[in-house]
């Protein structure tokens, strides 16, 4: 059993790798096939059968997109967080508030939300403002004036099982505005979930290099990689050109 918590940037698997297309040697080459080795490592069926995903806040539209072309399709659950979630909730009829949300999505959305692997935060945290103090509330008890900025703590602690459950976990993004101290503790929680599982855990993004640093578990991952979009690409199995130009060497 696996888990993928997909975040933003793309950075991708390019250092070094622009001269592998046009066949130069580079040092970076080795370190790239590790890199590519390691995300195998996670997503190749004999390591542990399924995936589980929790995915992050920024960039809905692509998100969406992804989840609904084929992440939710290969993994046994799909734990959503931020604008994804945030699209999902108010696909389901919920008032969202001032929370960020893809409107062109709402149809994307609402058709993911048929699939039963997929999950939504049911407790969340909100605030008028991201430089004021949050408070819990039910997402379907949101106010017109708040925005969600951050899964409860207490809603973490319902993926615990999930958590402990998967023999791989693929982190690529934290699940709430992590870089406000109001904001925090639910990516924090997480973070801290995942290296206390028995898992073999994969980071990939800026977002999640710096939450993890945050967490104080970055040097409890088993592999991290700067790649981002790239990240969740190849998890979905998209082939990618430096990817492609480097097994070719």
């Amino acid at each position: 059993m696996k888990i993928v918590i997909v975040g933003t940037g793309y950075v991708g698997l390019v250092t070094g790798l622009c001269f592998a297309e046009f066949g130069f040697e580079t040092v970076c080459v080795d370190k790239d096939e590790k890199r590519i080795k390691n995300l195998k490592k996670g997503i190749c069926p004999f390591y542990e059968p399924g995936i589980k995903s929790l995915l992050e806040k920024h960039t809905a539209k692509t998100k969406l997109l992804s989840i609904s072309s084929s992440l939710s399709e290969s993994m046994d659950a799909v734990v959503l967080g931020g604008g994804i979630a945030n699209t999902c909730l108010a696909a389901k009829g919920f008032n969202i508030g001032k929370s960020l949300v893809e409107p062109s999505m709402l149809k994307e959305a609402e058709q993911l939300l048929k699939n039963p692997k997929v999950i939504i935060p049911e407790i969340v945290v909100v605030s008028q403002s991201p430089d004021q103090p949050g408070r819990e509330v039910a997402a379907d008890k949101i106010g017109e004036n708040e925005a969600i900025f951050d899964i409860s703590p207490h809603y973490v602690l319902q993926l615990e099982s999930i958590i402990n459950e998967a023999g791989t976990i693929l982190w690529n993004g934290p699940i709430g505005f992590f870089e406000k101290e109001n904001f925090d503790k639910g990516t924090i929680q997480l973070a801290k979930m995942i290296v206390a599982s028995k898992a073999y855990s994969v980071a990939g993004g800026g977002d999640t290099i710096s939450a993890a640093e945050k967490a104080g578990v970055l040097d409890k991952l088993d592999y991290v990689s700067t790649a981002g979009g790239a990240f969740l690409e190849f998890i979905e199995g998209r082939k990618l050109p430096a990817i492609e130009a480097l097994m070719q060497k």
